[in-house]
């Protein structure tokens, strides 16, 4: 019933998802949610890498503009 409800896209709907065993319910919620927490994860993980980029060019610029003034 599981598969069945996924993987056919005609039959995929909250009917479908109502008419799930219970257990298929609750794997469907976990899956979504995996999904969901993993997006998030990423997210933060480019931002945390484009933050440590502007950092660095921060600091070359203002040691550059140092250099310049000596």
């Amino acid at each position: 019933m599981f598969s069945n409800a996924l993987l056919n896209g005609a039959d995929f709907s909250i009917e479908g998802l109502r008419a799930m065993d219970l257990w298929a319910q609750g794997l469907f919620v976990v899956i979504i949610g995996l999904i969901g927490v993993f997006l998030v994860l990423t997210l933060f993980f480019f931002t945390i890498v484009v933050m440590q980029k502007i950092s660095e060019a921060a600091k070359k610029s203002k040691s550059n503009a140092e250099a310049a003034a000596e």
